[in-house]
Formats: structure tokens, sequence, C-alpha cells
């Protein structure tokens, strides 16, 4: 039998001389393995469970999320956890509101100027009425 001397990244050196794969462990996640497990027993965390994010090599609890509930990529997107960009890069995501090109975001963003130039139009007729109860009292 062939005896090893020494053994790839992610295995280790055992007693009989032969090369055995490193077991990581991981609370809340799961461990690496492979070349990822730099050493046998030792606590390294390819991934986290959900509710859970990676701290360096272990998951920690991640603190509750006040995110808003509207259908929009930014509300969306803290949903679940990732930036607004990496959201709207994601092909289903595509026509959500708020994500760059998507008609939603140009259709609100149409709504917005014309609600605002209501509101100028608004304006314009409290002025004229201002200025006309002005007239009013100086000629009474």
């Amino acid at each position: 039998k062939d005896m090893c001397v020494k053994c790839n990244a992610g295995f280790r050196l055992v007693d009989d001389g032969s090369c055995k794969a490193n077991r990581c462990k991981c609370s809340n996640g799961i461990a690496a393995s492979e070349t990822q497990c730099t050493s046998d027993g030792a606590t390294i965390c390819a991934r986290c469970n959900p509710g859970f994010r990676l701290n360096g090599v272990e998951c920690e609890d991640t603190p509750p999320r006040l995110c808003c509930r509207a259908m929009t990529a930014s509300c969306l997107a803290c949903s679940s956890g990732m930036s607004i960009k990496k959201f709207c890069k994601q092909p289903k995501n595509a026509e959500v509101q708020g994500c760059p090109g998507s008609q939603a975001t140009t259709t609100t963003t149409m709504a917005t100027t014309t609600t605002t130039m209501a509101a100028t139009t608004t304006t314009m007729a409290t002025t004229t009425t201002t200025m006309a109860t002005t007239t009013t009292t100086m000629a009474t």
C-alpha cells in the first residue's frame, strides 16, 4: 500500500499514511467541503440557512429587517436581503417598478410629472385668487 507524505488542500494525513477529506461543521448553514475546509473539524460555513448571514466563517443570526411591503424594487430587494441593483439584474425582476427600463418605472415617472404639473396649476390658481382678493380689498 502506498503511503502519503503530504495531502492536497482539503485533505489530511491519517495514521495509516493515507489522505482523508477534511470534514468541517457549521451551525445554521452548510459546512465547507473540499478545499474550502482547510482543517478537519473546523467550523467553516460555505452558506447559511435563511435568517442567518455569513460573518467570516460562521453563520450568525440576521437581525429582523424592516422593509416596506410595496411591490417595488426597493421594497422587494430589501425583503430578499439584496441590493436593488442585484435584485433588478435578475431576469424575473426586470419589469418590477423601480428597476431601470421597466415599463412600471416609466409609467410612474410620467404620473409623477403629471401630478407635479397639476400641483403647479393649482398653486397658480391660488396665487391668482389671492391677487384678486387683494385687488378687491384695495378698491374698497
